[in-house]
């Protein structure tokens, strides 16, 4: 009977530690690639225990599915009696500790359901126990919540005290010269408050550049309007050219 069985450990937060059940169950004669362990896991829902769900796997006709305390294999008296039936319709025995019982067994059954009953009861009133003591930590003002990781030097300026929060600037580009920077008022001529800067006024890198090189080209000492494209320019240009070619008439000089 010890070569057929199979080991099942569980421990509820990642602090503890299963050694002392590891080691019930291998002098139960249990192989230790036949023990399956849960972490950090409770015991009231099997959801998300990978640990059972292999060790149940792992059991078949005859052999005997082992743990070392009834709370460890499971504190849901239903999910319990769903899984026991489940085992003894396959042919599996459920042992505790060294003893071995039938779920179909007259006295076996209601044995294991009453095992159950206790890991429940006892779950709910720690859970229980738990409430209360935090409930009365609350009251007297010992429980709120978790605290930062790092807290703050002292004299640390806050977020209110920022420079993006004491002068919050509205979306970029501004509408109106009040609502432009101090850098850019004072580079666009302090235009008065309300007054639109619209692109015909505004004068780009690109313009300037342009209307430089059509002043070297035609020997122009008038600037040309950056917000016109210098087409006026052109046009003087061209007409100026029409007028070399013309010929001259009798009188004219």
């Amino acid at each position: 009977m010890n070569g057929t069985r199979v080991g099942y450990a569980r421990c509820s937060t990642d602090e503890h530690d299963v050694v002392i059940q590891t080691e019930q169950l291998l002098t139960l004669g249990i192989p230790e690639e036949r023990i399956y362990i849960d972490r950090g896991f409770s015991g009231t829902s099997r959801r998300n225990r990978a640990g059972l769900d292999q060790a149940l796997a792992a059991v078949w006709n005859g052999s005997v599915f082992t743990v070392t305390k009834f709370d460890r294999f499971a504190r849901n008296m239903a999910e319990a009696n769903q899984i026991l039936t489940d085992l003894s319709r396959r042919g599996v025995l459920f042992g505790l500790g060294g003893s071995v019982y039938d779920w179909n067994d007259p006295f076996g059954r209601p044995f294991l359901q009453t095992l159950a009953m206790v890991a429940e009861f006892e779950a709910n009133l720690g859970n229980l126990r738990t409430r209360e003591g935090m409930a009365l930590a609350k009251k007297n003002g010992k429980l709120k919540g978790k605290q930062p990781k790092l807290p703050e030097p002292p004299g640390a300026p806050s977020a209110a005290d920022t420079p993006r929060a004491r002068c919050p600037w509205p979306t970029w580009p501004p509408s109106t010269a009040s609502d432009a920077p101090p850098s850019i008022a004072s580079s666009t001529g302090q235009r008065p408050p309300g007054r639109r800067i619209t692109s015909r006024s505004r004068t780009s890198p690109f313009d300037q550049d342009r209307s430089k090189r059509q002043r070297l080209f035609l020997g122009s000492s008038t600037p040309v309007s950056p917000g016109q494209g210098g087409r006026p320019a052109a046009r003087r240009h061209r007409a100026g050219r029409a007028r070399a070619v013309r010929p001259l008439r009798a009188g004219q000089r």
